[in-house]
């Protein structure tokens, strides 16, 4: 049985005179959840950009590639509007603000789990 965390697992065994070693890899289960990684609360300046990062990961924390996260907002622009995880479960959004002094929600959502919601303080 492997653990729960994804990576490469070695066993050797060995009696008298011989010895086998097999490798196992254990891989991310199903997508369970989104976290905030960019921290919330953000303060920027008005005008100016900044990246907003969620991770996408499975029931024991482990990071899933290939899960697409939509984006949105409640104004400023953002770079794109979909974007993919890769191997460290990340997805990333350059937001900019307007020049006027605000506050903003950024959002990101995958399908069939809870979205998170960033909020960016433009001043």
């Amino acid at each position: 049985t492997l653990g729960d965390t994804a990576r490469a697992y070695t066993l050797t065994a060995a009696i008298t005179g011989a010895s086998v070693t097999m490798q196992a890899t254990a891989t991310a289960g199903p997508l369970d959840g989104l976290l905030k990684i960019t921290q919330d609360s953000l303060v920027v300046a008005a005008g100016a950009s900044t990246l907003i990062t969620a991770r996408a990961v499975d029931k024991t924390g482990n990071p899933v590639a290939g899960v697409a996260v939509s984006w949105t907002t409640t104004g400023g622009a953002l770079t794109v509007t979909t974007t993919t995880t890769g191997a460290s479960g990340n997805a990333e959004v350059a937001f900019s603000s307007e020049a006027t002094p605000r506050n903003y929600t950024v959002s990101a959502t995958a399908a069939g789990v809870p979205s998170v919601t960033f909020i960016v303080l433009a001043q």
